[in-house]
């Protein structure tokens, strides 16, 4: 193992950079739900990316089989329920903790110098959030996915009505 290491630190000098990490010390008053929402938010972030590579293997976007594609990761896919589940509640807690992440950064003043660059990439990175979850959500909901077509009778109805 010492020469993995070895090898290693002549190709990525990060031996003081891992050193100042392990001695960095987290302030007493900054334990707080607060202090924690930035990770929460790439945690899910996180979570969304896995369980969204998961979904894309059987989800069909075209405006006729959306519907049905949906429901064959529901049914027939081993812990499709599962994770597509996941996907949805981790995308409605992505979005609460970055507002909570965006008003705690305000509200504590944590935007101030020498923290500039942070808080502009943050805006940047926020806001390509929202403008993401409102395009999909869109494209989601036209595309069909999220209800039957209206044409189409469920099982046990015929297109006039029950009998």
């Amino acid at each position: 193992m010492s020469g993995l290491r070895t090898w290693l630190a002549e190709r990525a000098p990060i031996a003081e950079i891992v050193q100042e990490l392990e001695h960095k010390r987290v302030p007493q008053h900054r334990h707080s739900i607060y202090y924690y929402a930035g990770g929460a938010a790439l945690f899910f972030f996180m979570v969304q990316v896995v369980t969204g590579a998961l979904l894309l293997m059987y989800y069909r976007p075209s405006a006729g089989e959306a519907y049905e594609s949906v429901q064959f990761i529901m049914a027939r896919v081993p812990f499709g329920w599962l994770i597509r589940s996941i996907h949805s509640w981790s995308a409605n807690l992505m979005v609460g903790t970055v507002f909570i992440h965006l008003f705690s950064v305000l509200f504590l003043s944590s935007y101030r110098r020498p923290r500039e660059l942070t808080w502009m990439s943050g805006s940047v990175s926020g806001d390509s959030l929202i403008a993401w979850s409102r395009r999909t959500t869109s494209w989601v909901a036209c595309s069909g996915a999220l209800e039957p077509k209206s044409a189409s009778p469920r099982p046990g109805r015929s297109r006039a009505g029950p009998a």
